[in-house]
């Protein structure tokens, strides 16, 4: 239901984005009332009222402003539904209106966008190695076309990166584990509980108070362990940086820092890569192009997020399957709202 320019509008969620889309469709002339939290923690917000859910009128036009991982959406619309109000419009049928002022918001596209891509979607289906991987693929795809929401609360049991996926013997001690957008060390200290210890781990990470974090905790490791503060890309070039000392740090045209970007091909020239995992933010497709001849030469096991753009659900899979030769393609989800969603590809034993 499109959202109606006579009446008042209610924002459910006071966190950043439910912030933002009440900027910018009070900037777009909507009449945004005021915000709405189960339980307020606060009576008012950017100079707007902040209600309960039970003081909102039943017909009242609802958007919901919550964007994380944290929250299903499916739950948040049964609790809506509880109190007796029905009218509530996701993100995906607000953003339309005004992607001009939210910009990138990781996998958030309007719908039509992912239907205008139906061909490559279809072809990139048929690349999965098991019913798992291609059924998640179009859930995925139906939930942020706004056609299967039920899926905001699925997530598979397996553990993110190190599971029954790639800890297949012949996965094991192939070379260095290298490990792109690194944070604190938090995935490689699993790597170590799961696997054991790699010839060598490079860990980059180019936020710079991550980066310290991830020195810390690691200095006092016998493993030999290099730590760089370097993102990825593909080639060696200087990135704009937006820094949020957490997990979310990307590059981008409106960065405030500038950081050192190189490719894996340049920077493992002369060493062998036996696990490779990106979680870069949005930057995965320039880094892949700059991994071709590591991910031909060495054959790692990748792990790759793919729920950073909305185009990374085709092009990502695109990209690994023509650069990665006789491997299996996985797909599993780990967290909720189609956050989380990791691409494995498994080197097949020749």
């Amino acid at each position: 239901m499109p959202l109606d320019r006579s009446k008042p509008i209610w924002i459910l969620g006071i966190g950043a984005f439910g912030r933002a889309v009440s900027n910018a469709l009070a900037d777009e002339d909507f009449n945004v009332e005021g915000f709405v939290q189960t339980t307020p923690t606060s009576t008012e917000i950017d100079g707007r009222p902040v209600f309960s859910l039970d003081r909102v009128p039943a017909r009242a036009q609802l958007v919901l402003g919550i964007f994380n991982r944290e929250t299903p959406y499916d739950e948040i619309l049964g609790t809506c539904a509880a109190a007796g109000v029905e009218n509530v419009l996701m993100p995906w049928e607000v953003y339309p209106l005004i992607s001009q002022h939210l910009g990138w918001r990781y996998w958030l596209s309007d719908p039509r966008y992912i239907h205008a891509h139906k061909q490559r979607t279809s072809l990139v289906e048929t690349i999965w190695a098991d019913e798992e991987s291609r059924e998640t693929y179009r859930r995925i795809l139906q939930f942020r076309a706004g056609e299967d929401v039920d899926y905001a609360s699925f997530r598979h049991a397996d553990e993110q990166y190190f599971n029954s996926i790639t800890l297949a013997e012949h996965t094991r001690d192939r070379g260095c584990y290298v490990d792109c957008g690194a944070y604190d060390g938090d995935t490689y200290l699993r790597y170590l509980q799961k696997v054991g210890e790699p010839s060598r781990a490079i860990l980059l990470e180019p936020d710079r108070s991550n980066f310290r974090q991830l020195v810390a905790r690691t200095a006092a490791m016998k493993s030999d362990v290099i730590c760089l503060p370097l993102a990825v890309s593909d080639n060696l070039v200087s990135l704009r940086f937006t820094e949020t000392s957490g997990e979310a740090s990307s590059v981008g045209d409106h960065g405030t820092v500038v950081v050192q970007a190189i490719a894996l091909d340049q920077l493992m020239a002369s060493q062998r890569v036996g696990f490779l995992k990106l979680d870069v933010e949005g930057a995965e497709k320039a880094a892949l192009h700059g991994a071709k001849t590591i991910l031909a030469r060495d054959r790692p096991v990748v792990t790759m997020s793919l729920y950073h753009r909305p185009e990374d659900m085709w092009e990502l899979p695109e990209i690994l399957h023509e650069y990665c030769k006789n491997y299996s393609f996985y797909l599993r989800q780990h967290y909720f709202n189609s956050f989380d969603s990791v691409l494995y590809a498994i080197p097949r034993l020749c």
